[in-house]
């Protein structure tokens, strides 16, 4: 069975979450082909519908994933997810969210809003590593996509 590359978008502002993220991202480099990071939900916006600075983007990149917290800077993470669900370009893309919120109302809004996947950030650095090794694992190697 042969694997298509995906690209990832990594929308979180956690600089020490970021990294932990990509590093181990990075690790399955024959399954995905760019990492794209943004910081804060409007970044994250402008890159998703190439507004701003992200109009120059390569506009033939495939998303295969989105990896987004939910308490992000300027543009809430389940705002940005409401706008993905609802966008006819977007909303196949499959949404992770990857919060540190244990929140029932924030699970109920992310899965209303269409999540395709929550999962709460452990606080221990081996098992977060471990967490992002798994969502890896699964979204590149036991998922599948649509070509599109």
């Amino acid at each position: 069975m042969k694997f298509i590359s995906k690209d990832i978008l990594l929308i979180e502002d956690n600089i020490d979450h970021r990294e932990l993220i990509i590093n181990e991202i990075k690790k399955t480099k024959e399954l995905v082909n760019t990492i794209y990071s943004v910081e804060d939900g409007q970044e994250a916006l402008d890159f998703l519908f190439r507004k701003g600075k992200d109009q120059t983007v390569n506009k033939y990149f495939v998303l295969g994933l989105i990896i987004l917290d939910i308490h992000l800077p300027k543009v809430n993470g389940l705002e940005i997810l409401k706008k993905i669900k609802l966008d006819e370009q977007l909303k196949t893309i499959p949404v992770l969210v990857f919060t540190s919120s244990s929140h029932h109302q924030d699970m109920v809004q992310a899965y209303a809003n269409y999540a395709n996947s929550y999962v709460i950030k452990p606080v221990k650095i081996e098992d977060f590593i471990d967490k992002i090794k798994k969502i890896i694992f699964y979204w590149n190697s036991i998922n599948f996509l649509p070509l599109k």
